[in-house]
């Protein structure tokens, strides 16, 4: 579009100024002031397009934004260089762990510490080996207030155009429900097999 105007313009003011004036100097001047227009209407589309295209991305980041704010699972993005931190997490974070987003922000290492004095693993699951990330696990973390809840956490690495490994992107979801259900159903089967066997 940009091209076609641009051989446009320069056809029809070039005919324009010739037919408004022969003299050399009104014409030298004439199109000394048909450059400058041009430039500015140049950078005025360019503008027009910048902005445009910056609006774009903002109504898409507004979009993502909204969606991670309001999903029912823990959204979340750790940086592994230069310094380990989380960059992002979503308001579910409170709700899960007890912690809100920014005691995640000012101590990178509450996430491990969610997985409480018996071990296991906190938040990120990746520990420095990519096997970490292969397929969801299901752990359980200690809340701020000394309660368990077991997650579903699933992650993927991010790398860059080089291939360099930069943070873990993830989703961390309450099984609690599910575990206590599975929890029951196997206490069941061992009640009615004593049953048998008595």
């Amino acid at each position: 579009a940009f091209l076609v105007f641009g051989a446009l313009w320069i056809i029809l003011s070039d005919r324009a100024l010739t037919s408004l004036t022969s003299d050399p100097e009104t014409l030298t001047s004439l199109q000394t002031y048909k450059g400058w227009a041009f430039v500015v209407g140049t950078a005025l589309l360019i503008l027009f397009m910048v902005m445009r295209e910056v609006r774009a991305r903002e109504e898409q980041e507004e979009r993502f934004r909204r969606l991670a704010e309001n999903a029912p699972d823990l959204i979340y993005r750790f940086r592994l260089s230069p310094s380990s931190a989380f960059e992002y997490l979503s308001p579910m974070a409170e709700a899960l762990t007890g912690y809100p987003p920014e005691a995640f922000y000012q101590d990178p290492e509450l996430g491990r510490e969610l997985a409480g004095p018996e071990g296991g693993s906190g938040m990120p699951l990746y520990t420095g080996d990519l096997q970490d990330l292969k397929a969801p696990q299901v752990v359980r973390w200690t809340r701020r207030d000394g309660t368990s809840v077991w997650v579903e956490q699933q992650e993927v690495p991010v790398f860059d155009a080089d291939g360099n490994f930069l943070a873990v992107e993830g989703i961390a979801r309450d099984v609690s429900q599910r575990k206590d259900a599975e929890a029951r159903i196997v206490e069941q089967a061992e009640y009615e097999r004593s049953l048998l066997v008595s």
